[in-house]
């Protein structure tokens, strides 16, 4: 069947989940059609009663109002091509009942969908182990142990309610990726802004993923290979960092240039547990150090300055931030129930809200006022306990950066299309706008998405006045779908299939087993569109990596402005303009409060930081 209805609840449970691809104008309106002549019969759909999967599906196909509906496509009918196959920012509202259509992208039995609950889990937690923990100790010892503790509990509850506003978003509107829902709920321009804040935000981590990378690695090199400093050793300290940071993005290469996360689930394994190692080495340090000598006169419990509270806060915000990653996680689990995904944030989440925790905490313990941006720093090399630890971070930092530089590179890559979609809109805005002058003056009809609204009966024009294109993932590729006259053939530029459409009632559609002459240069073209955004993107923070103070620098400015947009302000924001139909439920009232704290936070926090900045005091 050409409309797939995947589950259904109402708000007490899951919500119906519909494949819209091959729906068009008119089988939507078909849809309220049939919600409102449902539910105008007893005032109630039976949707409360449905506990499987299925079941939506198989009540619609019982009732007698499918013929009158006619919303399914028999199997062997012709495809309308002038429906745009977007998937449509449609909602399906029952006003009694408040049922909500859900857009899945891809759909929920894709074979894309490959991640299981705990791959998806271990791809957000490896995510979020980055750089950032090794930062957490000197938030501990700038605001102390009480404020910070407030602040990471409020981080972890924020995060998770956020990346959960955001999946709702997603699943509202079909789409995949920031921009996606940022266009949904406020138009291309907003699309527009959100991407290229988001792909500033990711160079800002790159950045600071690489000086990480550069002081962790550079000891551990220099003492495990035979040879290497001595090779080295007309070099200055900085310069052999440098260096060797060079040397390591090149070896990392294949890794930077994955197109997707489930790609990387293994090394994901390997980050995770480096770092869980790295929290037993210090944690083993910090008891030690408690038990032989007395440092409890010697703590901060909480700094009464309110310029460390500023300073701490984007830092703690920053260490938790993935909201880049859970649209995709989203797109690539298996079975991806509301209650499935809600399961992988909240554990996601609280693994590592404690892990965090304990190395932040740990790490303050160990060095009291003299903690460093970078805890590691602080542990003499020749610690065999930490040495372990320190390896082994090294490799989650390795396994770390493809986990920043995939969205990264995809977001930048989708910034023309986005840019020439928002042009587009405000062209055609002019248009509508010269064309209601018109109509005012001259009885024009106006036309929208192909419909006659002024006719007797608004009907479907022709579909050589109205176009289709295509609009679908994170890059947002625009496909033009042509069609020849004399056989019947359409060929759609971006898919990796090819198929025959034939004008023929016993034939319908074929597949073309041989590949046209040009497909090894479209695969040269993808390769050379991977790998030529990966060098670009990696020379410009190497540079930039290579000349700031230091990692505490990039994670303030990063995390005190384009972070808490990118993480909170946006989220809440599409959720309460897409759901505002639903009035100020819980979850709105929720998504209100932290809209609000969250934009006063990145006020008073820009500005603290841009005052460090200018005054040094990073």
């Amino acid at each position: 069947m050409g409309l797939m209805a995947q589950s259904a609840m109402t708000d007490g449970g899951e919500d119906a989940l519909v494949n819209s691809e091959l729906m068009n104008e008119v089988q939507l309106q078909q849809v309220d059609n049939f919600a409102e002549t449902a539910a105008g019969q007893d005032g109630k759909l039976p949707l409360r009663s449905l506990n499987t999967q299925h079941s939506f599906l198989s009540y619609i196909q019982k009732s007698p109002l499918l013929t009158k509906a006619r919303i399914f496509q028999d199997k062997g009918s012709e495809p309308d091509y002038r429906s745009t196959h977007e998937p449509r920012h449609h909602v399906l509202l029952l006003r009694e009942q408040q049922v909500s259509l859900e857009l899945l992208k891809p759909d929920h039995s894709s074979q894309a969908r490959k991640s299981s609950p705990m791959v998806a889990m271990i791809n957000m937690v490896a995510t979020v182990c980055g750089g950032g923990v090794l930062s957490l100790p000197l938030a501990f010892s700038k605001a102390g142990i009480l404020p910070t503790t407030l602040l990471m509990i409020y981080g972890a509850l924020t995060t998770d309610l956020s990346l959960y506003l955001l999946v709702a978003c997603a699943r509202r509107t079909g789409g995949r990726s920031y921009g996606d829902v940022a266009m949904a709920a406020f138009g291309s321009a907003a699309q527009v802004v959100t991407t290229v804040t988001l792909t500033t935000m990711l160079c800002g981590a790159l950045i600071a993923y690489q000086v990480l990378v550069k002081d962790v690695w550079t000891p551990v090199l220099l003492t495990t290979v035979p040879g290497l400093s001595v090779s080295l050793g007309k070099l200055s300290d900085r310069e052999a960092s440098n260096l060797l940071l060079a040397g390591i993005l090149l070896l990392a290469m294949p890794l930077l240039l994955k197109r997707d996360l489930h790609a990387l689930r293994h090394t994901c394994y390997v980050g995770f547990g480096s770092c869980i190692l790295l929290l037993v080495a210090v944690f083993f340090r910090a008891a030690q150090k408690i038990r032989h000598q007395s440092v409890h006169a010697a703590i901060n419990w909480y700094s009464t300055d309110p310029a460390d509270w500023l300073f701490c806060f984007p830092i703690v915000v920053l260490c938790f931030f993935c909201s880049y990653n859970i649209l995709e996680v989203h797109a690539q689990l298996m079975h991806p129930t509301r209650l499935q995904i809600k399961r992988v944030i909240d554990h996601s989440m609280m693994i590592c809200l404690v892990l965090f925790y304990t190395v932040g905490l740990c790490g303050y313990l160990y060095a009291g006022t003299a903690t460093a941006d970078n805890i590691l720093l602080n542990f003499p090399f020749q610690d065999s306990a930490v040495l372990a630890g320190r390896i082994g971070f090294c490799f989650t930092l390795l396994f770390g950066l493809p986990l920043v530089l995939l969205p990264c590179r995809e977001a930048a890559l989708s910034i023309p299309a986005h840019w020439r979609a928002w042009r587009q809109d405000v062209a055609e805005t002019r248009k509508f706008r010269l064309l209601a002058r018109e109509r005012n003056n001259y009885g024009a009809h106006l036309i929208v998405n192909g419909v006659d609204f002024d006719a007797t009966e608004p009907h479907l024009v022709s579909k050589t006045r109205h176009g289709a294109s295509l609009r679908y993932g994170t890059a947002c590729i625009e496909q033009t779908l042509s069609a020849d006259e004399t056989d019947g053939t359409a060929t759609n530029s971006a898919n990796s299939s090819w198929t025959q459409l034939v004008n023929s009632d016993e034939q319908g559609m074929r597949t073309v087993d041989s590949c046209p002459n040009d497909c090894f240069l479209q695969s040269w073209k993808e390769q050379f569109s991977n790998v030529v955004p990966t060098v670009v993107i990696l020379l410009v923070t190497y540079f930039v990596a290579i000349s700031v103070p230091g990692v505490a620098a990039v994670w303030s400015i990063c995390g005190s402005s384009m972070a808490i947009w990118i993480a909170f302000i946006v989220p809440t924001a599409c959720y309460l303009k897409i759901r505002e139909h639903k009035g100020l439920t819980l979850l709105a009232s929720a998504a209100w409060l932290l809209l609000i704290t969250s934009a006063i936070a990145m006020v008073l926090c820009t500005r603290q930081a841009v005052q460090n900045a200018t005054s040094g005091s990073f």
